[in-house]
């Protein structure tokens, strides 16, 4: 009943907008976790034009690294919490929404919507110390652990539609010195290694914070055999 609306238009105080709300943010600098976020989004991520920013994994394989690493990140590098739900298909989300780091990460090069022209960006495609953690992120949503026959074992990446993005892939592992192979089956590529030293040296060097796929590892190094079934049962 006090209200006095004179008063209130007279406010002189600082006024909530677009811009001041992130006055005080920084620009995304490129390191290590940052690297390792990216190759997790060209992985299983999407980025829409309103600026959310989901990551999709499987409920059974990928929940701890949804819940441990990937919230993780989010916060060491936007101090922002994210939003985690189980949906129908057994799958596991997290997102959180943010159109003004959306558009950095596009200034970095992750494309907005359908990932029909998705690349390793340039800027980590070239630095090594950059490269590993991006290829861990990738691997970690997009990679996978399995047997090449009965005692030994393989990590590849994909199946992926777009060639150049498997292409970048081989090049990268080339340039961190692994031997890798590109497979095509029709209109699909992927990549992989199938040397066991060099799955061991990848895992010794870019590694994996997916529990799904060390335990993979792991047992495959205790009993020589590379299980195909839920990680969780072992």
């Amino acid at each position: 009943n006090k209200l006095d609306v004179k008063e209130l238009s007279s406010f002189e105080g600082k006024k909530h907008t677009y811009k001041s709300r992130y006055t005080d943010i920084k620009l995304l600098s490129l390191n290590p976790e940052l690297a390792e976020l990216i190759g997790i989004l060209n992985g299983d991520g999407t980025i829409t034009k309103s600026g959310l920013i989901a990551i999709t994994g499987n409920q059974i394989e990928d929940i701890r690294h949804h819940q441990l690493r990937v919230k993780q990140l989010i916060k060491i590098l936007f101090d922002k919490g994210c939003y985690q739900k189980k949906v129908e298909g057994n799958v596991i989300k997290t997102e959180f929404t943010s159109l003004y780091i959306s558009k950095q990460l596009k200034n970095i090069g992750l494309p907005i919507g359908k990932k029909d022209n998705i690349r390793i960006p340039q800027c980590i495609l070239n630095d090594k110390s950059l490269l590993k953690p991006y290829l861990r992120g990738l691997f970690d949503t997009d990679g996978t652990v399995c047997r090449r026959n009965k005692g030994n074992i393989r990590v590849g990446y994909g199946s992926f539609k777009s060639k150049d993005f498997t292409e970048d892939i081989f090049y990268a592992l080339k340039f961190l010195g692994f031997k890798s192979i590109i497979f095509i089956s029709g209109d699909r590529f992927r990549v992989e290694i199938n040397s066991d030293i060099e799955v061991i040296r990848f895992f010794q060097e870019v590694g994996s914070c997916n529990y799904s796929k060390i335990a993979r590892f792991v047992y495959w190094m205790l009993k020589h055999f590379c299980p195909t079934y839920a990680y969780i049962r072992f």
